[in-house]
Formats: C-alpha cells, structure tokens, sequence
C-alpha cells in the first residue's frame, strides 16, 4: 500500500495496490504480495515506487505470474494516489521475466528518476542505473559502474552521487 499524511499524521489518502495471490500457502499468505521498497518525489508532486512482485509487466501491460520476484517501479499522482503507470525494471533490461533485479535505491532530481540496482541473470551480478522519465518510460541506462556501487544521493545542487560502504 501507499499512503500520504501531512505531517499532523491526518490521512490525505491511501491506495492499496499489486497483487495478491489467494492461491498461496496457508502456511505463508504473504509469500506473494507485492512488496513496496523504496519511494521519492518528482518535482512535479508524482511519486515514483520500487519494489518487488511475483508477477511481471509484459510488452501488453499484461500481469503474468512468475515463480521469481521481479522488480517493478510504479507511478502514482501524488495529489490523489491515483496510480498512473508501472514498469517491470528487469522486463526492460532482458525479455526473461526470471531475471533477477533487485532494488538497491531510487532518487529524483526535477521529474528523472534514477533507479540503481544490482542484476543477476543466473550466472552474473552486475550494478546497473537506469534513467526513467515521470511516465516510467526509460531514458537510459548504464551498466558502466562499479560492481560495489550501493547508493545514490542527489546533492543540493542537482548532481547525483553515487558510492559504496567500503569493503
């Protein structure tokens, strides 16, 4: 789910959204939930999201089931919580719904959104920054970076920063 307050902790509105899968086990009923990781504001008032589903987004805007968790990034109106759009990030890198993307952190400078995760395609782990629009449309991608890399922050003056912990 994702909901606004005002800073009085009064409810602005609230939207619940994603999947559920009622077919799961009675053992772990949440084990297919959509799961909300990491937000932030557009300068325009959207709200971008990151997180994981058992399900992807195909080329159709399609929900197709997978055993896998896929990461997915989602645009909401942030004056109503309406959502707008949502993108299977790992859909756009490679047409395997079971490649494996997961979110590290997610920035915005004006309405771009900076998206940084690590992939795994069975046999390689890699970082990777892609460059959405306010629409979830990709801009550009880059895979240049270095495999450590585990944070972005945008700086008071509109550059965006990239580091890592250290080893």
């Amino acid at each position: 789910f994702l909901m606004k307050t005002d800073t009085a902790t009064n409810l602005i509105w609230f939207n619940e959204f994603g999947h559920n899968d009622l077919s799961s086990p009675l053992w772990n009923p949440s084990s297919f939930k959509d799961k909300a990781e990491i937000l932030t504001e557009l300068s325009n008032g959207k709200i971008a999201v990151a997180g994981n589903s058992k399900y992807y987004i195909d080329s159709n805007n399609n929900y197709i089931p997978t055993p896998f968790w896929s990461s997915y990034l989602a645009i909401f109106d942030g004056t109503t919580g309406t959502k707008l759009q949502e993108r299977t990030v790992s859909y756009l890198i490679d047409t395997n719904p079971n490649f494996a993307i997961s979110n590290i952190h997610l920035e915005s400078i004006g309405n771009r959104i900076f998206y940084l995760g690590r992939y795994f395609d069975g046999f390689n782990s890699d970082t990777i920054l892609y460059v959405f629009d306010e629409n979830a449309d990709t801009v550009f991608t880059s895979d240049n970076l270095p495999t450590q890399c585990h944070h972005l922050e945008k700086t008071n003056s509109g550059y965006l920063m990239l580091f890592s912990p250290g080893n």
